[in-house]
């Protein structure tokens, strides 16, 4: 008997999780291509041999954030669509698209349509961008 696939969520969630990755749950897209679920997670520690992809790596370099995400609109009107995922070459994961991104206790925290999010490990406002990645010489496709 076949799965039937998981349905695409009516609110696409980013989920920053506490010492680990960003938890995706959404109507998304990476680099114009549609996966096949609508979960992922994708690396934040700026380790992952498979980035954008988590394969794991923060927990062997002891990465640690407490997943706390300061508010800022959560009570913003979220609409409904795909949000489209890109990685910047040597730079954050960017997004354009209607999404919420949310504490490591699933709290909304942001309703935005764009936001620029670490992926290195170094940003000193996580788990947003701040720059930090051309500091520290962050290097990613």
């Amino acid at each position: 008997m076949m799965n039937k696939p998981e349905q695409i969520p009516a609110i696409n969630t980013i989920k920053v999780e506490t010492d680990g990755p960003l938890t995706i749950h959404a109507d998304y897209s990476m680099n114009g291509i549609k996966p096949d679920s609508p979960r992922a997670t994708l690396c934040r520690c700026g380790a992952s041999r498979i980035k954008p992809w988590c394969d794991g790596s923060h927990e062997s370099i002891a990465f640690a954030d407490s997943g706390d995400v300061a508010i800022f609109n959560p009570d913003e009107q979220l609409d409904t669509g795909t949000v489209a995922i890109k990685p910047l070459k040597d730079g954050p994961l960017y997004l354009v698209g209607p999404h919420q991104i949310c504490d490591a206790q699933g709290n909304t925290a942001r309703v935005c349509k764009k936001s620029a999010l670490c992926r290195c490990g170094a940003s000193k406002n996580k788990p947003y961008c701040d720059a930090a990645h051309a500091a520290i010489g962050f290097k990613a496709e």
